[in-house]
């Protein structure tokens, strides 16, 4: 291939045994009231023998309390358990990295450099085959997004938190729903420590409509500024006509959550002015796991008044504080990472959507840039170099999220369309490539708007969604968008230029697929000569051109020139890239088939079998390139007559193939390069 809580409301003591592995980034809510049925009934579910009734599903509108439902259970329960770790669930790309991270805490014997997908198969065997342990996905979207982490058969106990209520038959579905008015009335008496008159505490909680999120703004204002119900419920009825009067964005909360909220920002805004505009800019990243390191490393790119914040330590540590205080973050320190990254924020979903409503047009654009410039200095993806691919990895959700928040607002051209084509190459690279193909469909759809189509902008997102359209099996539209990037690279650069080389690379990966093998090795000698003038002979890029070359004689029928080649781009391509790297795998996967067809079944399986261990590590048991070092090694070994492991190899290739489209696996043997 070419390259490519109880019925009498008490609160148990939060002294009780943990398990071994605890690992749940929200402190246990001390004045947690109510829901002691359904966390009874939950607890018997899990706790049964009937292990279809082990994953259950709490579901209900934002702010209605799901989230802290499933954290009293873990901690009311935590010695029912030997492992109890929370997800992130939201983003895919979070659950990878909490996944990975529970493999680590249990300890389990992975390859090195271990691959997300390869930890991710691991560890859900592993799960497979023991019962004590919970784990909480927090607030997942769908069945789909998080099917491929539950273990099956489920023998622990799961618990899922969703604004969804449809979960078929993957989970059982309970409803979480609003604190009763005596319950809200306990709840603030708990949280604040007064005792204020009944009918007062109940006016109040009938003025936040007893949702447990606004009764917990509420009551962190009131005991933060040493007010009564009384006085807060006047705030509250004061402020309503002139909140009803701004003419806002309708957002995913009622009229009387956006008060209690309001209020609370006011109170921050008059203490610690910096700590809102930390706030605001917090809104338009993913609400979850913001590392303090992210702000403080990357802190030139902020706005003035912002940057003299974050890089001072001590001013960053009082607007967090202030933040907290009142509930409109929380802060999590996780003892088992790196000293640097050890101390992330969390922000309710519903408090980020009304921190950027409150802002005006011009204040939300000004605030969606500084997040995106932000990020983007931070997502360093080189796609091949694989130590920058696990800092990606945890960039990537807030990428995601300051790219779109980037685009409603009008951010400039070039930091959108910068986020959305590294966020592409990072999917593309991952085998994830429905979800690239939207990225950059959406990168060049603005670059198009900004640039015209003739521009070089235009051109490297062209030629990045044209890798993802081969992927795909779209191989019509692939070369189309390799045509164009062409015609443009040669237009601005010259035909000798390495941009038209990189695209003629990819373009003439088409031409070979489509059975065009003339014109693909002509493309391959050109590219191949632009990048021996311009980079030298020793450059892995001419690796590349290469193998990608020594695949087409392969195809006609030349082995030996093909073998020739192969041994040449391995000889650039270990010592430049190290030999662990997957165009390293790609090289050593051609090399050995053509021993195969030249009579040296030893060292063919020898060059195999190393391919497959490359390619495991770096991606996993789910990636196209995985499934074609096993059918190789399928061919293979049923022509030295070991029938029975030639077909374990073909059945292990077939189970991926059935997930992704056959061209992919195809493409894997050639190698694309990005513009």
């Amino acid at each position: 291939m070419a390259l490519e809580i109880n019925d009498d409301d008490s609160v148990p003591s939060s002294n009780l045994p943990m398990a071994p592995i605890f690992h749940v980034p929200h402190p246990r809510n001390d004045a947690f009231t109510g829901r002691g049925v359904l966390i009874e009934e939950l607890r018997e579910d899990m706790a049964g023998d009937d292990p279809s009734r082990h994953v259950q599903a709490l579901y209900g509108l934002g702010g209605v309390g799901k989230t802290q439902t499933a954290v009293e259970y873990a901690y009311r329960y935590a010695d029912a358990y030997r492992i109890v770790y929370w997800l992130r669930a939201e983003e895919t790309a979070s659950t990878w990295l909490d996944y990975a991270a529970l493999a680590s805490a249990i300890g389990l014997n992975l390859p090195k450099d271990a691959s997300l997908e390869t930890v991710r198969h691991l560890l859900r065997r592993h799960l497979e085959n023991r019962s004590d342990y919970l784990l909480i996905f927090d607030n997942a979207g769908s069945p789909a997004g998080i099917r491929d982490f539950l273990p099956t058969p489920c023998r622990g106990s799961i618990l899922i938190t969703s604004r969804n209520p449809n979960w078929g038959s993957l989970a059982r579905s309970a409803a979480v729903h609003g604190l009763t008015r005596d319950e809200s009335v306990q709840f603030l008496r708990r949280r604040t420590g007064r005792m204020d008159a009944e009918s007062s505490a109940k006016k109040l909680a009938q003025a936040l409509g007893d949702l447990p999120l606004a009764l917990e703004q509420a009551g962190a204002l009131i005991r933060e500024s040493r007010i009564s119900f009384n006085d807060y419920l006047h705030k509250f009825e004061s402020h309503w006509a002139e909140l009803l009067g701004q003419k806002r964005p309708g957002g995913d909360y009622p009229d009387s959550v956006a008060m209690t909220w309001e209020l609370s920002f006011r109170q921050v805004e008059a203490e610690n002015p910096s700590a809102i505009r930390l706030l605001n800019l917090l809104s338009f990243l993913s609400p979850d796991g913001i590392a303090r390191s992210l702000l403080a490393k990357n802190f030139q790119h902020l706005p003035e008044d912002l940057s003299m914040t974050v890089a001072d330590q001590l001013m960053l540590s009082r607007a967090v504080e202030a933040l907290a205080q009142f509930s409109l973050i929380e802060v999590h320190a996780d003892k088992e990472a790196p000293p640097d990254e050890r101390h992330t924020i969390t922000m309710h979903r519903l408090v980020a959507a009304l921190a950027r409503d409150r802002l005006d047009e011009d204040g939300r654009r000004a605030w969606a840039g500084a997040a995106a410039r932000l990020i983007a200095a931070a997502f360093v993806f080189d796609s091949a170099d694989p130590l920058t691919w696990p800092v990606a990895a945890a960039v990537l959700p807030h990428a995601l999220s300051a790219a779109t928040h980037a685009q409603s607002t009008g951010v400039p051209v070039e930091i959108t369309c910068g986020l959305l084509d590294q966020a592409g190459r990072y999917l593309n690279r991952f085998a994830q490539y429905d979800q690239a193909k939207g990225l950059l469909d959406r990168a060049l759809a603005i670059s198009r708007r900004a640039y015209g189509d003739e521009s070089p902008k235009v051109s490297a997102i062209a030629n990045n969604l044209g890798r993802v359209l081969a992927r795909l099996g779209q191989r019509d539209l692939a070369r189309q968008h390799f045509e164009w990037a062409l015609a443009i690279d040669r237009n601005t650069y010259g035909d000798s230029d390495p941009h038209a080389a990189t695209v003629m690379n990819n373009y003439a990966m088409v031409l070979h697929a489509t059975g065009q093998l003339d014109s693909a090795r002509q493309h391959f000698e050109s590219a191949l000569w632009i990048f021996e003038n311009t980079y030298g002979p020793e450059h892995p890029k001419v690796a590349t051109l290469l193998n990608n070359l020594g695949y087409i004689h392969q195809a006609a029928g030349d082995d030996q020139s093909a073998h020739d080649l192969f041994h040449r781009a391995l000889a650039i391509a270990e010592p430049a890239l190290g030999t662990s790297h997957p165009t390293v795998a790609s090289i050593l996967h051609n090399l050995g088939k053509s021993l195969r067809n030249l009579g040296h079944p030893l060292m063919a399986r020898d060059h195999l079998e190393r391919a497959l261990t490359i390619d495991l590590a770096a991606y996993g048991e789910k990636h196209p390139d995985v499934a074609r070092d096993y059918q190789a090694l399928g061919a293979l070994m049923e022509q030295v007559g070991e029938q029975a492991l030639a077909n374990q190899y073909r059945e292990w290739a077939a189970e991926i193939g059935r997930t992704l489209v056959e061209s992919a696996v195809e493409q894997s043997t050639l190698a694309s390069i990005e513009s």
